[in-house]
């Protein structure tokens, strides 16, 4: 029988971590196709906006999280928080979206789950083709919530893999 100190430890092998990050990113992707609308306050535009800034907090908090454990220890430790939390931002926004879509003439061409996901994706990778695109101001409000978001949190995270990967190419290269 493994001694919890082995357990643990191959709880923290990158293998492990991969696994949670990815069962949980798969995890959270199904949650958005399944859970109802009304759960995010859909026909309730205050309540969704509460509901939304909630979980813009939450994942400020989380990307701020696993960006202090690029700094303080290493991009291997981080590397699966930061994919599940970018996950995460796509699929906040993507609920966001389809819940602003919910009163018509918010968006064009956004119809279903995939519309929406799909339009966060190309936003967050600033591609924007045109082919969805906000019409109604709390929809445009809340496009620039996910640039401004996508330019502090994603922008830092990618920011503090770079400076942690110039700490390690400056170690190897001092020895």
């Amino acid at each position: 029988m493994p001694s919890i100190g082995r357990l643990g430890d191959r709880l923290r092998s990158p293998r492990a971590k991969w696994s949670a990050a990815g069962a949980t990113s798969v995890g959270l992707v199904v949650l958005y196709y399944v859970l109802p609308l009304w759960l995010f306050g859909a026909g309730r535009p205050v309540l969704s906006w509460f509901i939304f800034g909630v979980a813009l907090v939450l994942l400020a908090t989380l990307v701020i999280n696993q960006i202090r454990i690029v700094v303080r220890a290493s991009a291997e430790d981080a590397t699966p928080g930061i994919m599940v939390a970018l996950v995460l931002v796509m699929v906040v926004f993507a609920t966001e979206y389809l819940v602003l879509d919910s009163r018509p003439g918010s968006f064009s061409g956004l119809h279903t789950h995939t519309d929406a996901l799909y339009f966060t994706v190309t936003t967050l990778a600033t591609v924007g083709f045109g082919d969805i695109y906000p019409v109604s101001q709390p929809a445009r409000a809340a496009v620039m919530l996910q640039i401004l978001f996508n330019l502090a949190f994603v922008g830092t995270a990618v920011s503090a893999f770079g400076a942690h990967a110039r700490k390690r190419a400056d170690r190897i290269q001092s020895r």
